[in-house]
């Protein structure tokens, strides 16, 4: 042992025979934490330091096969994909079909409310571009009322919107938990922002975070599950 220590008892006898049993705070500073996680398609560990995405927001065109090209034209697959890794939400089939039929169902009412839209064109007021026409045709008064296909045009895009904003509040939740996968900062509100306005990015830096993808290999079918990571102090 170098040099010398001096070691306090944890009790003394204070004056008068009566037993101290005061013992000081100590603090210690923690070393810092370094997240190993293992990497399916090398075998080895991949240390990624906490707190920050692999991939910025805007970096999908890193590796545009697959990567953004499946997170654009096929965000069903490439959110299934991230989902097995993780294990969550019931897997690749689940998500897969679940999202898919969510799109369809989206672009199904967004086409028939165009249809509704356009079919109504004809029977317009011819001084006025509106979507209402006038209770009299041959009076050019400001008197308007709906029509039962305008109104119906109106469910439509209705129900259109609801169903895109089901499909970022998916996305936005696949992202939380990435995020609280990996220790990464940031806030719900945050991945809600991120998925509305630039959801085919935001697919895409969740499949660069937990690693669905082989750069240069476009694969259609579930990805093994993400294994544990390991915490080492330095």
């Amino acid at each position: 042992m170098k040099g010398t220590e001096e070691f306090t008892p944890l009790a003394t006898s204070a004056p008068g025979g009566q037993l101290n049993t005061h013992v000081p705070t100590i603090y210690v500073q923690a070393d810092p934490v370094h997240v190993a996680i293992m990497d399916d398609r090398t075998g080895t560990a991949v240390q990624a330091p906490p707190g920050i995405w692999k991939a910025g927001i805007f970096e999908c065109f890193e590796h545009i096969v697959p990567n953004a090209l499946m997170a654009y034209f096929c965000p069903c697959v490439a959110l299934a994909q991230i989902t097995s890794r993780l294990d969550i939400y019931g897997g690749y089939q689940k998500v897969l079909v679940g999202v898919a039929f969510l799109i369809a169902l989206e672009n199904f009412f967004h086409v028939v409310a165009d249809w509704v839209f356009s079919s109504e064109g004809p029977r317009r007021h011819p001084h006025q571009w509106t979507t209402r026409r006038p209770l009299n045709p041959n009076d050019d008064d400001d008197d308007y009322e709906y029509t039962y296909d305008e109104r119906r045009q109106s469910a439509y895009s209705s129900v259109t919107f609801l169903l895109a904003i089901a499909l970022v509040a998916f996305v936005t939740a696949v992202r939380t938990r990435v995020r609280k996968r990996f220790a990464i900062h940031g806030s719900e509100c945050e991945d809600f922002g991120w998925s509305l306005c630039c959801m085919s990015c935001t697919i895409a830096q969740m499949g660069t975070q937990v690693g669905s993808y082989t750069p240069g290999e476009c694969t259609f079918g579930p990805r093994d599950t993400l294994q544990g990571y390991t915490v080492q102090l330095a």
